[in-house]
């Protein structure tokens, strides 16, 4: 499901060479979410639009830079949600999707107003 909903994001955007998805929480808490996503970009064309990285970071740094989408966790075990809070009261960055995936809370974010990464 929350392939699905990135390939219509995706799909109504302006083409781009390449897009970043960076993910931490969420590759270390069940890694076959980005396996199903990126088996749907496949599908729908779009395997090598998007570089998907394991981007590890701290809840004191937040995210790195260089990068368009993220894939975080939103549940309680995870502080990913903070790093993104400011981003979010800012509008710089636009919810996708959310999915329940067992006891976790998955987001899928579009970074606002910035050039996709190439």
């Amino acid at each position: 499901r929350m392939g699905r909903a990135l390939v219509r994001t995706l799909s109504d955007l302006p083409e781009t060479e390449r897009w970043v998805l960076i993910a931490d929480d969420a590759i270390e808490a069940r890694p076959e979410a980005l396996q199903e996503i990126r088996r749907t970009l496949r599908e729908a064309g779009l395997g090598e639009a998007v570089e998907i990285r394991w981007t590890p970071w701290t809840a004191e740094q937040g995210p790195p830079s260089g990068w368009d989408l993220a894939l975080i966790r939103a549940d309680r075990e995870s502080t990913e949600l903070r790093n993104f809070e400011a981003l979010i009261a800012q509008g710089r960055v636009g919810l996708i999707d959310e999915q329940r995936i067992s006891k976790y809370i998955y987001r899928l974010y579009l970074q606002r107003d910035e050039t996709p990464t190439p």
